[in-house]
């Protein structure tokens, strides 16, 4: 397991509900102590945009949800 990790967002997409917005996300992850590794990942952003990492879970609530944010990733060209 890494010791830590720092993750780069090179682009996302995104679904807003409510006052937060559900974000799919590509990513390069900069691990300390091994090399980097592409991937994505759900997050939830806050009213004014901040992270809302939620011990690294993101509530995903149903399959329009997920099959919207896919389709916009798709639509930009990187998924």
């Amino acid at each position: 397991m890494a010791k830590s990790a720092r993750v780069e967002v090179l682009d996302e997409a995104k679904f807003k509900l409510n006052n937060e917005t559900l974000c799919f996300q590509k990513c390069i992850y900069h691990y300390s102590d091994r090399k980097d590794e592409p991937g994505f990942r759900f997050i939830w952003r806050d009213s004014v945009g901040h992270l809302r990492p939620q011990r690294g879970q993101a509530i995903i609530y149903n399959y329009s949800m997920l099959s919207t944010l896919i389709n916009r990733a798709k639509k930009k060209g990187w998924f």
